[in-house]
């Protein structure tokens, strides 16, 4: 897209949330569950972690507290988005008998609910272009993993705290992310510098109203 980078005042990000939500999309993002970051349902930005920093080291992880008001100031954590295109158990198919009492299979596909991820990374888009290399590849897609992931929208943000353990630079997919989302924001203190990377997500901005990022805003946010 090519479109000017767009602000939102941090007390903005509930508006972004329920723009998403009437939209049919179910929100899912970080939040701290058994002392550590993972991937859940939201409520509302109070469910993000505030003030929350990680210290991710070989053999070590660990939560930890500040007074910031930054709610993605951490490095990736266990969970990644994969769990989130795929189920851990899913019926493909069912066995019917038919009037004359032959068996019959009937393929079974999912209708899952719609989804927008919230703070996915750029080693997590990384990840899911991989996976679409291969189970959206022509001439036998997986029409089960096809169907979770037409009903994704992807929220990346910018990594700011990246851990000892993090590999992007070696990789080339971070930790800005470039491709592979729908919005994707750098978190500021006063809100997000955000730009849009498809066309429903330009209409998710449009929706928003929201002003242009200053200069100041878009260099602070590349830093």
């Amino acid at each position: 897209m090519t479109t000017a980078p767009a602000f939102l005042p941090r007390e903005r990000l509930a508006a972004l949330l329920d723009a998403l939500a009437r939209r049919g999309y179910e929100c899912i993002g970080p939040r701290v569950r058994d002392g550590a970051i993972v991937y859940a349902a939201l409520e509302g930005p109070e469910d993000l972690p505030t003030g929350v920093h990680v210290r991710q080291e070989p053999g070590t992880y660990r939560i930890e507290h500040s007074e910031t008001v930054r709610q993605f100031a951490w490095s990736n954590g266990p969970q990644a988005v994969k769990p989130l295109a795929f189920a851990p158990r899913e019926q493909m198919w069912r066995a019917e008998r038919d009037a004359s009492g032959r068996l019959r299979f009937r393929e079974i596909l999912p209708e899952p609910t719609p989804i927008a991820v919230i703070g996915i990374r750029a080693c997590d888009l990384a990840a899911l272009a991989l996976q679409d290399r291969h189970f959206l590849r022509e001439p036998l897609p997986d029409p089960w993993y096809a169907a979770r992931r037409e009903r994704m929208f992807l929220v990346a943000m910018d990594c700011s705290h990246p851990g000892t353990t993090c590999f992007c630079a070696s990789t080339g997919d971070g930790p800005q992310a470039q491709r592979g989302f729908d919005l994707a924001m750098a978190e500021l203190d006063e809100g997000f510098v955000c730009r849009a990377g498809s066309a429903c997500g330009e209409q998710v901005l449009s929706e928003l109203a929201l002003t242009s990022a200053s200069t100041a805003q878009v260099e602070a946010a590349g830093e």
